[in-house]
């Protein structure tokens, strides 16, 4: 009798290793041959080719590395889009009203774990766009003329509160959405109680997107609410992440990293910028993304020094670009470098046509 057990349990074991092994092995042949931006692969660093001069760095990387003819690769952009299905933000994020424009029936953020989704917002209320564009905040814009083709689009979404009055023939106008890191709510909650108002310069950029989306992080809804009743009179649709996922947690990001070693066919491990992550976001519901402003370098290819930032920083205290060298910028420049060659999404770096 105990030995039929143990036979019948030998064989139960062998058999289910067969199918673990199939199964991987059978994953593995899909993932290679049908979708070529998810191989699995275990190398350190990003194998790409870089059509440059022999003299120029990684640091040096600029328009030369980007083709300036690009073409839209519908079946490639789908298939980023179907490895980044997790991130969507109608499923990751809770959605309600904040500000003046909270009404009954309606749930404040704080309180948005609490009551039913039909309670509050619309869960979809971002939407599915044709054209978006993701604006950084890279000093190489400051000259671009890119205004205008920014505003052009269906959706413009921005990070972390940027000055756009008086950088608008640059940065253009028009804001849906605004992604906030936890440092910047920080910021923004500091500022908002400030004695020496001129030191503030969130409110006013607060003021210039009032009835926009603000996607922050779960953690920040109490400096965020903070800042907005120090301000007043003000209201937006406010996005908090249900998880830990969506943001830079450094034991909390795995399903971003997974998501974008999936996508680059190499092992991504470094913490990823809220650029990064926003990008592979916003794919979720965009068919067509450009960005904008996303370049992490000193200099171009004319040695034309640029800033970390096109416009100044807050009084508070100085940004310190990839502190402790938590980021890889230069993986990830290569890696939307790549997303282009593929027609994923668009990099416009440089001069825009100007119509």
């Amino acid at each position: 009798m105990n030995r039929t057990m143990n036979t019948t349990f030998v064989s139960l074991v062998a058999a289910s290793t067969l199918l673990v092994t199939f199964l991987l092995f059978y994953t593995t042949q899909i993932i290679t041959k049908n979708n070529p931006y998810q191989r699995v692969s275990h190398v350190k660093k990003m194998k790409i080719s870089f059509d440059k001069d022999s003299n120029i760095t990684d640091e040096d990387l600029h328009m030369l590395t980007i083709p300036q003819t690009w073409r839209y690769n519908k079946t490639a952009a789908d298939l980023v889009r179907n490895a980044s299905a997790s991130l969507e933000i109608n499923n990751l994020f809770w959605t309600a009203e904040l500000g003046k424009a909270l009404k009954k029936g309606k749930c404040p953020l704080k309180e948005a774990k609490k009551i039913p989704k039909r309670a509050c917002l619309p869960s979809n209320i971002v939407g599915r766009h044709k054209t978006c564009a993701l604006v950084g905040n890279g000093g190489i814009l400051l000259g671009s003329n890119c205004g205008p083709e920014i505003d052009s689009y269906d959706y413009v979404a921005r990070m972390n509160l940027p000055l756009v009055r008086g950088f608008e023939k640059d940065v253009g106008k028009r804001t849906n959405m605004t992604i906030l890191n936890k440092e910047t709510a920080k910021r923004l909650k500091l500022s908002a109680f400030l004695e020496n108002r001129s030191r503030d310069v969130y409110e006013s950029r607060l003021r210039a997107i009032e009835g926009s989306v603000l996607l922050i992080h779960s953690g920040s809804i109490h400096a965020l609410l903070s800042a907005l009743r120090q301000y007043g009179s003000l209201s937006f649709v406010g996005l908090a992440s249900k998880t830990m996922r969506f943001f830079t947690d450094h034991d909390k990001l795995n399903g971003i990293n997974i998501i974008t070693s999936t996508i680059a066919g190499m092992r991504f491990v470094k913490l990823p910028t809220l650029g990064l992550t926003t990008v592979i976001t916003l794919k979720t519901i965009c068919d067509r993304l450009h960005l904008y402003g996303f370049y992490p370098f000193q200099k171009d290819l004319n040695k034309r020094t640029i800033p970390y930032h096109y416009f100044p920083g807050d009084p508070l205290r100085p940004i310190i670009p990839n502190v402790n060298g938590n980021h890889n910028m230069s993986w990830e420049y290569n890696f939307h470098r790549e997303l282009h060659r593929r027609g994923v999404y668009r990099m416009h770096l440089g001069a825009c046509r100007v119509s």
